[in-house]
């Protein structure tokens, strides 16, 4: 393969061509590639790092003949004492000079770095402590300045050499690791979504198999039992109509001195109150007893009522018959309500309670398979904007490929 991507790379003049690679095979030719460019720049850098060597062992000579001049005039003694405090710290300096071997691009880089930082330290100077060593020893400070100027450049042509290649493999370095985790990232967004399908595929399957009771039957015992009902209100209201017209005539009755029936005082005082429980209860009918005494009591003259009251006594007696027989159907009624809703409970509400659980569970499903579409939607996005900067990336990588080989390269799957 290593053969193959450097024959493609062999110049050949007025032919373009587009070469495919692998990620892979870009990445090997890119190591390979950066391998050849590291060791030609430690060819240069070995080469400026002896130049610079031999310029420190100058400077530091030019540091001993200036701890080693002197002056006799009276006036320079101050500046003595300031230039023999700088020459003897800078030889100090200097003797800590950079000597590694430069196998990599990280010894280059601490090579120029530790230069860096001596000359740094050498130019801690005050301006006052500087005036008074020019003043004096003028000569041998501008010597010092022009050698470590030198120095400055040859440690500029060491960064030089140093930044393009640096700021390459950081690129080339970068974009193949935002691939390897992009990627690392589809990954696991595929597995997520193949979950969450499988979760809604197993969500549907389970809610289509739930089964929902017919409870057509049970509407229609429902709707039975709301007609018999009205049915039973409709004899509650008749009853409660025609008594409560006759209510006062029953209420003066009963506490008429003349009433002799005290032992039905109880059953009295309902028709009065309650007519319709006490129609209802009433299994001899006394209550025409009741109203025959009580229209007796009138038409003597020992009852003051009105002669409409009388009427709707006689109304009463004239449908007796069929106030009888409503009560009749009454009692059937509620006996066929009682047999329905015998029903309703033991065979019915089961099954109501069954539908109302599964539908219960269907919405509950319904709410997980509706989270899971959405997450599901947003995986499926999230995918693709990755997949779109993994393509980025590869145009990023030939690019800089083509800026190493001078050859277009175009990265495929």
């Amino acid at each position: 393969m290593f053969e193959r991507i450097k024959s493609m790379f062999r110049k050949k003049p007025e032919e373009k061509r587009v070469e495919e690679l692998t990620l892979e095979e870009a990445e090997k030719f890119y190591k390979e590639r950066l391998a050849g460019m590291e060791k030609e720049a430690l060819e240069k850098c070995r080469t400026a790092q002896a130049t610079i060597t031999n310029r420190f062992s100058t400077l530091k000579s030019l540091f001993t003949a200036l701890a080693e001049a002197n002056i006799q005039e009276e006036r320079a003694a101050s500046s003595k004492v300031v230039k023999d405090r700088f020459a003897a710290r800078a030889l100090e300096i200097v003797d800590t000079t950079p000597g590694n071997e430069l196998n990599s691009i990280a010894d280059m880089r601490k090579f120029y770095y530790d230069v860096t930082d001596i000359l740094s330290a050498l130019g801690n100077i005050t301006p006052k402590q500087a005036i008074h060593i020019q003043f004096f020893f003028g000569e041998q400070m501008s010597k010092i300045a022009a050698e470590t100027e030198n120095i400055c450049k040859d440690a500029r042509s060491v960064n030089e050499i140093l930044e393009p290649l640096l700021r390459k493999e950081d690129a080339l370095d970068s974009a193949f690791y935002e691939i390897a985790s992009l990627q690392n990232g589809i990954r696991s967004d595929q597995e997520r979504i193949n979950q969450v399908l499988d979760d809604i595929i197993e969500l549907k399957k389970r809610k289509e198999g739930m089964n929902i009771e017919d409870l057509s039957e049970l509407e229609s015992l429902r709707e039975k039992l709301k007609d018999l009902i009205k049915k039973r209100r409709e004899f509650k209201h008749r009853i409660e109509t025609d008594f409560s017209s006759v209510a006062r005539l029953l209420k003066k009755y009963r506490y008429h001195e003349q009433y002799s029936s005290k032992r039905d005082v109880k059953l009295l005082d309902e028709y009065i109150e309650q007519p319709h429980e006490a129609f209802l209860a009433d299994d001899d009918m006394k209550i025409k007893k009741f109203l025959d005494e009580a229209v007796l009591l009138a038409t003597s003259g020992d009852i003051d009522i009105d002669v409409k009251t009388i009427q709707r006594v006689e109304t009463i007696f004239d449908n007796f018959d069929d106030l009888k027989k409503m009560k009749e159907e009454d009692a059937e009624i509620t006996q066929e309500m009682e047999a329905i809703q015998r029903v309703i409970e033991k065979e019915w509400l089961p099954k109501v309670n069954h539908n109302d659980m599964v539908e219960r569970r269907i919405r509950e499903m319904d709410g997980r398979i509706g989270k899971n579409e959405a997450e599901h939607l947003n995986l499926l996005k999230e995918k693709t904007e990755k997949e779109q900067k993994i393509a980025d990336a590869k145009l990023r990588i030939a690019e800089m490929l083509k800026d190493f080989s001078g050859v277009e390269v175009k990265i495929v799957s």
